[in-house]
């Protein structure tokens, strides 16, 4: 589990490369993960998700008060109710309430 990366790069990959370490195929962030508009904010998704599918992780995201939700709205749902972007195969979001 991690939490409050606030789309800071360096934390989060430290993070990722921790569960790679311990074997951690499923990883869980509870909140402010850091999806921002804009170039930060495709490069950090980009970043991180290289990460992930290179280590064979998912992450289960729980999306903060700090977060563009404009993006939340071009996400799809998956057969079990966790959104994602097409682009982004290894992360999945819960969707509001779905906690």
């Amino acid at each position: 589990m991690a939490g409050d990366w606030h789309g800071n790069v360096s934390w989060a990959m430290s993070c990722i490369r921790r569960f790679a370490a311990q074997d951690t195929s499923t990883a869980y962030h509870l909140a402010d993960f850091g999806l921002w508009p804009g170039g930060t904010g495709n490069c950090y998704l980009k970043t991180l998700h290289r990460a992930c599918d290179d280590r064979g992780i998912d992450m289960f995201i729980v999306l903060g008060n700090h977060e563009d939700y404009y993006q939340v709205g071009a996400m799809h749902l998956d057969e079990q109710g966790w959104l994602f972007l097409e682009n982004y195969p290894c992360f999945r979001f819960a969707p509001r309430g779905h906690t």
